[in-house]
């Protein structure tokens, strides 16, 4: 047997795995929520109540053992899941400078105040708008909310009072002298672009649904590209027209009479939802109303990943260190045997993904900070990058575009892009998408028809969508994100699955509306994915 250092655990059941180079694991690891030893013991409750677990640099350590940033620490957020880092001698001190505080202490990105959305979760990024919008010049919004008028001074005053024969704005400038002039009718050449409209005091230049001002003339129109920018709203395709736009969709599917929406056109088979939950994998229907069995046997079950091409369903149990695969119509019934993709390398793994078309397994690995690549089978694994990385979470891939997508959870995340073989993309095989207002981006999935990229970030509470590029990016104002722990797209839903509610949940992939719990679950809900054949379009 080996002897572990000091900075080490001795993993005694490994040992017992006939795995010595997994009897001995970082003390960081010990307590963190994730089953490491084949027998448990790294997560004993005996243990976690006194072993005083080391974090990182510039790490906050919870009651729970968990790590986080030490930055989240009295931010309002329940970021260790027990409320630790919200203890009763916070004295919530000044957000950084990119965040604005909420009433509740919770530190938000400053472009999230007063933009239609409750971010905080109590309100206060939506109060008191209208009087602090001069504060807020140079965020794209408007100097004072819709229906209302901005004096010279700068206040804001509901426009029905202005020209009203009272005085409102503190310099009076809603009672001056252009008052009850139609600047519109009474010009020599027209004044705007498209739209002219008379206001109390001057005008103000519109467009034609389908075009936007120009920001600069403020005069002007333009086409707005309302597939590029993620307004449309189209299920699946979208193709731009010039002031309009049209939605379409793939075999398969009809257009809805809303003339935006897909229905499917096969009634079988029916997807399920496939839910990783420690010792078992449960089906959920799409719409929550049943709730099966389908595998069990597990020590601890973390991700899943299906290959719709040869029926099965691939996943990688922790406890006992095995990536394993099995028939999905084995899963009819539950399943108690599966046949060992892989024994080794498994030790740290976070997520993985299928190639369905290239017939290849795709793993992150936090230990070894790497992205590997092997065959379906188990063999010929190479390594693409390693320390590149410290900390990566989430992965997704789109073998129509050749690329891999995944998240890094460092001090300094974001959302990464690079090619499936590896191969650099200006000198550099990692492409940062997105690296602002990001904490701790958790889950990552991808709607293949309109080629959208989704993320959830389990620190800010959020979920939104880019294109493959990362731009057009977008918020979506669901409710229930308290920390997002995975998400899949079908039709025209996002299912999520959240740890601190304990929850599967889904709402409309575009507008956050319909929002709706479809079960509840006992133990942390893992990885979730779609078995639906109509999931993936044809690549080739």
């Amino acid at each position: 047997n080996r002897t572990c250092t000091d900075q080490e655990f001795h993993c005694i059941s490994n040992a017992r795995l006939a795995q010595p180079k997994y009897e001995c694991i970082p003390k960081a690891w010990l307590c963190d929520g994730d089953v490491t030893c084949a027998g448990g013991e790294d997560e004993a409750a005996d243990l976690c109540k006194t072993e005083k677990k080391e974090c990182n640099k510039g790490e906050f350590r919870c009651q729970n053992q968990h790590c986080i940033h030490q930055s989240w620490e009295c931010d309002g957020d329940n970021d260790c899941l027990d409320g630790s880092d919200e203890h009763a001698n916070c004295t919530y001190s000044s957000c950084q400078a990119e965040f604005w505080q909420c009433a509740n202490h919770k530190c938000i990105p400053n472009s999230w105040r007063c933009d239609g959305n409750d971010d905080c979760d109590d309100g206060s990024d939506e109060k008191e708008c209208a009087a602090n919008q001069k504060t807020m010049g140079g965020t794209g919004h408007p100097l004072c909310p819709k229906g209302q008028y901005q004096c010279l001074s700068g206040e804001c005053i509901d426009e029905k009072k202005v020209c009203d024969r009272n005085y409102d704005c503190p310099d009076r400038s809603d009672e001056s002298t252009q008052c009850f002039i139609d600047e519109c009718s009474q010009a020599d050449k027209p004044l705007c672009e498209q739209k002219c409209v008379d206001l109390p005091i001057g005008y103000r230049c519109d467009c034609f649904e389908g075009f936007a001002i120009d920001v600069d003339d403020k005069k002007s129109c333009h086409n707005v590209n309302e597939c590029y920018e993620g307004i449309s709203g189209c299920s699946q395709t979208c193709e731009d027209k010039i002031g309009s736009y049209k939605c379409g969709c793939v075999d398969g599917y009809q257009l809805g009479k809303d003339d935006h929406s897909c229905k499917r056109t096969q009634a079988e088979p029916v997807p399920w939802l496939m839910l990783a939950n420690k010792h078992y994998i449960r089906k959920i229907s799409i719409d929550g109303n049943n709730y099966e069995m389908a595998a069990q046997g597990f020590d601890n079950v973390v991700s899943l990943d299906v290959d719709l091409t040869e029926k099965k369903a691939y996943m990688v149990d922790q406890g006992k260190l095995r990536l394993l695969r099995v028939d999905l119509e084995e899963m009819d019934n539950p399943v108690t045997s599966y046949e060992t993709v892989l024994r080794h390398n498994i030790f740290g793994i976070e997520g993985f993904a299928i190639d369905w078309v290239g017939r290849k397994i795709y793993m992150l690995n936090r230990q070894e900070k790497s992205i590997r690549v092997c065959e379906l089978d188990g063999r010929f694994c190479r390594t693409l990058i390693r320390d590149r990385i410290s900390q990566p979470k989430a992965i997704a891939i789109h073998p129509g575009k050749g690329y891999l997508f995944f998240t890094e959870w460092s001090l300094q995340p974001y959302i990464g892009r690079m090619a499936l073989d590896g191969s650099p993309e200006l000198a550099d095989p990692i492409v940062k998408l997105a690296e602002n207002d990001l904490g701790w981006p958790n889950a990552l999935t991808i709607d293949y028809y309109s080629n959208r990229l989704f993320w959830g970030d389990a620190h800010l509470n959020e979920i939104g969508f880019m294109d493959l590029d990362g731009g057009g990016r977008r918020h979506i104002p669901a409710q229930r994100t308290s920390h997002v722990s995975s998400m899949v797209v079908f039709d025209d839903y996002l299912y999520w699955s959240d740890w601190n509610l304990r929850e599967v949940i889904r709402c409309d992939k575009w507008t956050g509306k319909n929002e709706t719990v479809l079960k509840k679950t006992i133990q942390l809900p893992n990885d979730l994915r779609v078995s639906a054949s109509l999931l993936f379009p044809q690549q080739c």
